[in-house]
């Protein structure tokens, strides 16, 4: 098979389509200098939401690190549980324990992670240590 510049060939396919000599650089240098607000139209108050409104959201930085630490919270204190040393777990020893994790993350509160490490901390306790904490005592345990 005789091999001519420009035209590209597969095994098998008996079509032969072109393959450019140079990128589209020259095409795209124009775009790429231009200023964003001519691109979109003129507007001097267009956002990058404005280009793209297809029902997704930027993550906020601020969640992400609230997320990660949540999560990190959530299995100390799972691992603190699953390494209680009396058996049946002492409700004291168990809530010196919890409490020391917790009161490390004040930056929990009046926040949605607040509420769900608490109700964690309410489900893990009573499920695995057998211990039923109400409202007043899940928040003493963040002073």
């Amino acid at each position: 098979m005789a091999k001519r510049k420009g035209f590209l060939s597969f095994a098998g396919n008996a079509k032969k389509e072109p393959v450019p000599d140079t990128l589209l650089s020259a095409d795209l240098l124009p775009l790429i200098e231009r200023p964003f607000n001519s691109i979109i139209g003129g507007d001097s108050n267009a956002t990058e939401t404005d280009l793209v409104d297809d029902g997704w959201e930027f993550a906020d930085d601020n969640d992400n690190v609230l997320l990660k630490e949540a999560e990190k919270v959530v299995e100390e204190i799972q691992g603190t549980i699953d390494h209680i040393a009396s058996n049946p777990p002492n409700p004291e020893e168990v809530s010196t324990k919890i409490n020391a994790i917790v009161k490390q993350y004040k930056v929990f509160e009046n926040t949605e992670y607040f509420e769900a490490i608490n109700s964690f901390i309410a489900v893990s306790v009573e499920r695995d240590c057998k211990i039923k904490y109400s409202k007043e005592e899940l928040l003493a345990l963040w002073n």
